[in-house]
């Protein structure tokens, strides 16, 4: 049976916030993004033991620790070398934290480069990974280069390592036009490398996309939940609410989530879709 958790700065950047929220709806773990405005490359050793000390005493897990890994250019070396030394940063903090995972992805989408390309940049990624014993999982999303499953499939079968799996994100699937459905096609592309998980649920519009409710969308969760239990998946399910009650979410806060801004009606919004999920889904019952 899969476990399940919430982003922090899905609910606020207060973490005390969304410890209260994990513990209300009887949720195994926190996936750490951004908390008192800093996202994994900005916190300090510090910073760190404070979250474990607060989560350990609630009696959560940290499952995963959502770094902006390989969001930028990929031909940027300045970009690529302070990514590189905010991933050693990211990597000390999960060890901190007891995390076995990383969150990343594959750079900001370049039509002109090839897969080899992106992968010749993955090479000290891996060295990293083996020698710290930390998993990173990548996930879909149309701003990079996996803009969805099949492409980072095909990216993952193409590096062919361990230490690099997939994060499966339906809602992510729905923002892409080109891509297949999210289930079970979308499943089934990343089902080998499957490692992590996140729920959102999204609706495609004529001009892009937009956030909604749990179930006011167009991922099949019943279809999602249940090829998850049917094939014995027992890593994380983790809300990354991104909706918001009275105000849309801007398209550049979905891209670069972080800090107050993004936060703001978090809470409300939370909870309004851990109630489907609870009601409709057992999620953390």
């Amino acid at each position: 049976m899969f476990k399940t958790g919430i982003i922090t700065d899905e609910v606020s950047q207060n973490l005390d916030d969304a410890i209260r929220v994990a513990k209300d709806y009887h949720l195994d773990a926190l996936e750490i993004r951004s908390v008192g405005e800093k996202n994994p490359f900005q916190m300090g050793e510090a910073d760190y033991r404070a979250i474990h000390e607060q989560a350990c005493g609630a009696g959560l897990e940290i499952c995963c620790v959502g770094s902006p890994f390989f969001k930028c250019s990929c031909s940027d070396e300045r970009a690529v070398a302070g990514h590189m030394e905010g991933l050693r940063r990211a990597i000390g903090g999960a060890h901190i934290l007891g995390a076995r995972l990383i969150r990343g992805f594959n750079f900001w989408r370049d039509d002109g480069l090839s897969e080899a390309q992106i992968a010749d940049r993955f090479a000290p990624v891996l060295k990293l990974l083996e020698e710290e014993d930390m998993t990173m999982v990548l996930e879909s999303e149309p701003s990079v280069n996996a803009g969805n499953m099949a492409k980072l499939a095909a990216f993952l079968k193409g590096v062919n390592h361990p230490r690099l799996r997939a994060l499966y994100d339906p809602g992510n699937e729905i923002c892409d036009p080109d891509a297949p459905p999210p289930h079970a096609q979308g499943y089934e592309a990343l089902r080998p490398w499957l490692a992590h998980v996140h729920v959102k649920d999204m609706i495609r519009t004529a001009d892009g996309y937009d956030p909604a409710c749990i179930g006011e969308g167009q991922v099949d969760f019943a279809a999602v939940f249940g090829a998850l239990r049917r094939d014995g998946y027992d890593g994380y399910a983790v809300l990354e609410t991104h909706w918001r009650i009275r105000q849309r979410m801007d398209e550049a806060l979905m891209t670069r989530p972080q800090g107050s801004g993004f936060s703001l009606g978090g809470e409300a919004a939370s909870r309004a879709c851990l109630e489907v999920l609870r009601r409709k889904y057992g999620f953390g019952a």
